[in-house]
């Protein structure tokens, strides 16, 4: 867990995608997960530094999981 707590910030909107959502490839996951800065976790719980230790198995993991939510049209409750 991080020491310290960072202020809420407010969660942007964007347009909907119209026609088919496109697949999320794997590599896409791997570019965004290298580019997070290392020590600057989005949040409390330090996810970004997790995610950059799975390295590729991790954005594997994670285009497999976004690519079932959007099939299925439906995003998990805990979510």
């Amino acid at each position: 867990m991080s020491s310290t707590t960072t202020p809420d910030k407010p969660i942007s909107t964007v347009d909907p995608v119209n026609g088919p959502v496109p697949i999320i490839a794997f590599e896409k996951e791997w570019l965004a997960i290298a580019k997070t800065k290392s020590g600057r976790a989005s949040g409390p719980d330090d996810t970004s530094e997790f995610w950059k230790k799975c390295r590729w198995l991790g954005a594997s993991w994670l285009a497999g999981l976004f690519n079932q939510v959007i099939e299925a049209k439906s995003m998990p409750h805990d979510w």
